[in-house]
């Protein structure tokens, strides 16, 4: 059983912690900012965007592959790089747009957790700290951040649809694949997780109802959008190109 005094510091404690948590991300996120040389090719890129208002269908840089078909698959995070270096301070502003993804990961990452546990404070804290541990050796610069942005949202999205109900998590999914697949060629990820959802809660109809045409609008919702999801990815100035890149290029 818990002492007053020992309910009266929890909290303290559990910010405490979570402040920790802020520093070492600013810290790592900082120490991680020049890793990756890339990056200045996708400022040049952004800027070739910006000042031509188009995304461009062949290569216009390279010596011995210049005019040959291309596929940008990461052009807005270009788009955003540039504007973020240009606007705001060169590096500091590159900087700023890295710890703000970073940070609103495991903004999410923390709220997911919270939602999974329970709201149990420190077992979401450990985790969220061994996630950390894992993965702060890839926080520098470069458009997999977002990737890990919205694969953190949308386990958000569908287990606070699932839980708690609220069908704007649901459809809002569908905005935000068309915002993946224009900075990531890693949006195929957020279709293949709406699918395994779908699937999953398929699988737990049959179990607790067996065959029934009795199926619940929850479900269907959730099946809709899971079909939609490789429709609304066909908007990219690619279309389907971009959208069977990944498989392509792997």
């Amino acid at each position: 059983m818990e002492t007053q005094r020992t309910e009266t510091l929890k909290n303290p404690l559990a910010i405490l912690l979570l402040i920790l948590l802020a520093i070492f991300l600013f810290i790592t996120t900082y120490q991680k900012q020049h890793w990756d040389t890339d990056i200045f090719w996708a400022l040049k890129s952004g800027e070739w965007i910006v000042e031509n208002l188009e995304v461009p269908k062949t290569d216009p840089f390279s010596y011995t592959f210049g005019g040959q078909p291309w596929i940008d698959f990461t052009w807005g995070f270009q788009v955003l790089a540039h504007l973020f270096y240009t606007y705001l301070g060169g590096w500091w502003g590159l900087f700023g747009l890295q710890l703000a993804i970073t940070a609103f990961t495991f903004f999410l990452l923390y709220l997911n957790i919270r939602l999974l546990t329970d709201n149990r404070t420190w077992l979401t804290i450990l985790l969220v700290f061994v996630v950390f541990a894992a993965s702060s050796n890839r926080f520098f610069i470069r458009p997999h951040l977002f990737a890990y942005l919205f694969i953190t949202l949308y386990f958000l999205f569908l287990n606070t649809y699932l839980r708690r109900g609220g069908v704007k998590y649901l459809w809002s999914l569908l905005p935000l694949q068309v915002l993946w697949v224009n900075i990531h060629s890693s949006f195929v990820l957020g279709i293949f997780i709406v699918w395994v959802y779908a699937f999953g809660e398929f699988v737990e109809l049959l179990r607790r109802r067996g065959l029934s045409f009795d199926v619940p609008t929850e479900f269907k919702r959730l099946l809709y959008v899971a079909l939609l999801m490789p429709v609304v990815s066909l908007v990219n100035p690619y279309g389907w190109e971009l959208v069977i890149f990944p498989f392509v290029h792997t």
